[in-house]
């Protein structure tokens, strides 16, 4: 599920390696046109994923619940 959407990979890596140093696995991910056009990333942003069933303290070890 996606937890959030960053302007940019740099904040998406760094909350992804919060959750993870706090045992929640998680996936940064972005559109695959973003490969080809790499200015798109800024557009499009990177997404957070983490499974359903963190999704609250995902949110609360981030400081958004």
């Amino acid at each position: 599920m996606v937890l959030r959407t960053f302007s940019g990979e740099p904040d998406a890596l760094l909350a992804r390696a919060i959750l993870e140093a706090n045992g929640i696995p998680s996936i940064v991910s972005a559109d695959s046109a973003t490969v080809m056009e790499p200015q798109l990333r800024f557009s499009r942003g990177s997404r957070l994923s983490v499974r359903r069933g963190d999704v609250e303290a995902a949110r609360e070890l981030l400081g958004e619940g």
